[in-house]
């Protein structure tokens, strides 16, 4: 279904997106001259790319709170429950 997408958007001559991996990077492919002067012009922003990075920073800085703080068993247990069941408020309450 991805390559019916990609396929659909390089056929109508828009830039081509691929995001397969570990790094946080986007390859743009663009054959038309006219897109690339308008990507160059404008400031080029990616939804997708800030998605990735906003998912990776959040559970970077949890394991720094979680590791510099200084909490009881059952503390750290209540954290660590609440995180794995999604309960990002209650945890971001328990780190502070």
């Amino acid at each position: 279904m991805i390559y019916l997408a990609v396929y659909c958007w390089s056929y109508l001559n828009l830039p081509v997106m691929k995001n397969w991996g570990k790094n946080t990077e986007i390859f743009v492919r663009i054959n038309n001259p006219m897109t690339l002067r308008r990507f160059a012009i404008q400031n080029y922003f990616n939804l997708i790319l800030t998605e990735i990075e906003m998912k990776r920073k959040r559970p970077q800085e949890v394991l720094i709170e979680f590791m510099s703080s200084n909490l009881s068993d059952e503390e750290r247990y209540n954290v660590i429950k609440n995180d794995f069941l999604g309960r990002d408020d209650e945890v971001t309450r328990l780190l502070k």
